[in-house]
């Protein structure tokens, strides 16, 4: 038999029209002298995905009077995604459901039937899903057991000798496997493996039919467009399919590769609260957002504040951050909270306690995303550094200070080359967002003999060591 291609789908232009529109204008990752976590590659909360693309199959049929081996391409394929995860709950609600259209020609040995045959391939599937985190914030995990019912576009002989539909219908429990890996704070691939091990209720030709269905695949998300409380993605994905049924003189075998483009709209919500990761191993944990490093908290704990300084200027200028940035307009979850004064400076009242969610946003500047956290009732002082938006990707120092035992030092990190200086987070964390270039890294803790270290560094590039002080002598 031979196959017609189909016209694609009109969707499939508008999604690749917006996947290079989000592309375009994807965000990219502000300096700082705070650790920052990344964009959620799964949100903790919930998305709405729709894809369309292009599949290259093969079909194989043998039973009732028919046989057919067909191969070819359809372009009518759709498949549309939700998932939603009630605020701090790592369990959570998910759907699914695609469609794929393509038309078969009649032999010539059948000259009164009808010259084209139209078949469906459709499958639709409810679940529950649960999501694990790692410490580090880069991996993620989600698994979905469902109960889904599918069609497969099997086909019949007629008395006139051309092929007739006969779809076989079926039910039977879903399970699907997510793994996903941030790569960039703009790009992230995910795995993803899901099997339909058996049916039930399925028939044709009035026998019984049990059928399977397995498939496996890759996409990358890329870019973090935001709109309102949304973040917009476009994903360009390949996925690899195999569909199969058995009954008695009937077997049916179906192959799929198919290309995919699509979007992906991303509501991330208010984070859960969990204890605190003791490191930053890739430990997974439940019901976090990607990237976060969060600590416990009662109901109870009154609010703190955070005092921040927004500076900038580039890589062009004297030193990173010598230039105070005026009307910087400061978000949580896409509400403006504050703007920055004439000297950068800006001040959040009544905030958290636990992980506070901050965009910054100003006209020439590279949109800037920290999560702060605010411990009750306290001050917590950041100075935050954007970039112009042509600025070159800047390079990364970050490490671990401990002393005896391993047990972390809160040390005091500076790079004398640049006037920078931070303190080490409560597990002895720093990390550093400088321009390429050689520097003096200094580390001194009271109590402790001091350490530094040269450190030359590449645009993008970004250079680990851990640093172990020994107490000074008496």
């Amino acid at each position: 038999m031979r196959v017609s291609t189909a016209r694609a789908w009109v969707v499939s232009v508008a999604c690749a029209a917006v996947v290079s529109t989000a592309g375009g204008q994807a965000q990219g990752q502000s300096t700082a002298e705070l650790s920052s976590g990344p964009a959620p590659l799964l949100p903790a909360r919930g998305r709405v995905e729709a894809a369309s693309g292009v599949s290259f199959y093969s079909n194989h049929q043998q039973g009732s009077g028919t046989s057919v081996d067909a191969t070819g391409i359809t372009a009518t394929q759709g498949r549309l995604f939700g998932a939603w995860f009630p605020a701090g709950w790592h369990l959570g609600l998910a759907a699914g459901a695609s469609i794929e259209r393509f038309t078969l020609a009649q032999p010539a040995t059948a000259p009164d039937a009808a010259g084209r045959l139209t078949l469906l391939d459709i499958e639709a599937a409810p679940a529950l899903a649960g999501q694990l985190v790692s410490g580090s914030g880069r991996l993620v995990m989600e698994g979905r057991l469902g109960y889904g019912w599918h069609q497969i576009p099997a086909m019949t002989a007629a008395p006139d000798g051309s092929t007739t539909s006969a779809p076989s219908r079926g039910h039977g429990p879903v399970a699907t496997v997510v793994v996903g890996a941030l790569l960039s704070g703009e790009l992230s691939v995910e795995g993803t493996a899901s099997v339909l091990p058996v049916t039930f209720g399925g028939k044709f030709a009035d026998e019984a039919v049990s059928s399977r269905r397995f498939q496996v695949g890759a996409r990358l998300v890329v870019g973090q467009w935001a709109s309102g409380s949304l973040h917009w993605s476009g994903l360009l994905g390949y996925d690899f399919g195999q569909t199969s049924a058995s009954a008695t003189g009937f077997d049916y075998d179906r192959h799929r590769h198919r290309i995919s483009i699509g979007l992906r709209a991303s509501f991330a919500g208010t984070p859960p609260s969990v204890e605190t990761a003791s490191d930053s191993a890739d430990r997974f944990e439940p019901g976090r957002l990607l990237g976060e490093r969060t600590r416990a908290r009662r109901p109870a704990e009154a609010p703190g504040r955070i005092l921040g300084v927004v500076r900038g200027g580039g890589f062009g200028t004297p030193s990173v951050g010598d230039l105070p940035i005026p009307d910087i307009v400061i978000e949580a979850h896409a509400t403006p909270l504050a703007r920055t004064a004439e000297d950068g400076s800006f001040v959040l009242d009544q905030v958290g306690p636990g992980p506070i969610f901050l965009r910054l946003i100003g006209d020439g500047w590279k949109p800037l995303e920290e999560v702060i956290t605010v411990q009750p009732g306290k001050d917590v002082a950041v100075v935050l550094i954007m970039q112009k938006s042509t600025a070159v990707a800047p390079a990364t120092i970050t490490g671990l200070v401990s002393g005896e035992g391993g047990k972390p030092i809160p040390a005091q990190v500076s790079i004398p080359e640049l006037n920078l200086k931070l303190v080490a987070g409560a597990d002895g964390s720093f990390l550093i967002r400088v321009p390429a270039g050689t520097y003096t890294v200094s580390i001194e803790a009271p109590g402790f003999d001091g350490q530094r270290k040269s450190v030359t560094v590449t645009s993008g590039e970004q250079s680990i060591f851990n640093v172990d002080l020994h107490k000074a002598a008496q």
